[in-house]
């Protein structure tokens, strides 16, 4: 509307929180997205897509999956890029963006990065936070496993969300480990030594026995269908040591079974 703006005129960047180019075809018209120039006026890349291989479904030129009004093209810096629009202090919307082959020069690495959009419509306001979260590996082993408030809810509100697919085997058996804990609602440290948890330990410590063995035999993996790597081995590995100490707390061998204590030896008495 004429005589309204968000911003002042000496302010560089536009809504997606990129650069703005003032130097061609006016100000605003082209903005700077690092791997790409975009065209504001068309609504379109000038280039293609680096990654257009994964989205065959869509133009190599498109933005935002063509949701050029209330879309947002992140950076694809992590495995995985949640974005959350908070409008008026509900969720209305939740996207994301994968790169787990982590092309980016400029990644931060394995994790995941959550970044809330909040709009206040009756302020007419607009902010942003962003937070970094990186697991022990991969996606689902360790405590920070990914978390998503819900649409129509509350942002702060989080539930456990498994919608990312597991970067290999290792990782796909800590999900399932997740998943089992799930099913009888255990949680942390405390599920670990509940009574309930040892089949779900006991999985695990099976599963990534098998990854071990098939990285000595260099088999494939399962869900890369690529060689197994040595950080997964070591991953799969780590987890495994854990269980077993905690099953061996709870009076359990590796298989869940019962330790048994052999009895004292009676000598004659005097």
């Amino acid at each position: 509307m004429e005589g309204r703006s968000f911003t002042s005129e000496n302010y560089r960047f536009g809504f997606n929180g990129k650069e703005n180019d003032n130097t061609v075809n006016g100000r605003g018209t082209q903005q700077d997205y690092g791997n790409r120039i975009y065209n504001t006026r068309i609504g379109r890349f000038l280039s293609i897509d680096p990654i257009t291989s994964k989205f065959a479904y869509l133009t190599p030129y498109q933005f935002a999956s063509n949701r050029t009004i209330d879309g947002f093209d992140l950076d694809g810096l992590e495995y995985a890029t949640f974005t959350i629009l908070v409008v008026d202090g509900n969720v209305t919307e939740i996207s994301v963006t994968k790169d787990y082959e982590l092309k980016n020069e400029e990644t931060k690495g394995p994790g995941i990065q959550y970044n809330y959009i909040y709009v206040n419509s009756v302020e007419n306001t607009i902010q942003t936070k962003t937070e970094f979260k990186k697991n022990l590996y991969g996606i689902y082993q360790g405590g920070e496993n990914p978390q998503l408030p819900k649409k129509g809810q509350n942002p702060n509100k989080l539930y456990d969300d498994y919608s990312l697919e597991p970067i290999d085997e290792a990782d796909a058996n800590a999900k399932q480990h997740d998943l089992d804990f799930d099913l009888d609602n255990l949680s942390g440290l405390s599920g670990i030594l509940d009574d309930r948890s040892t089949p779900a330990n006991v999985k695990y410590i099976k599963n990534a026995k098998k990854i071990e063995e098939k990285y000595k035999r260099q088999e494939n993996d399962a869900v890369t269908n690529k060689a197994i790597t040595k950080q997964a081995v070591n991953a799969s590995t780590f987890g495994k040591k854990w269980f077993k100490r905690f099953e061996s707390l709870k009076g359990n061998d590796e298989n869940g079974n019962k330790k048994t204590k052999l009895p004292r030896e009676v000598g004659p008495k005097n």
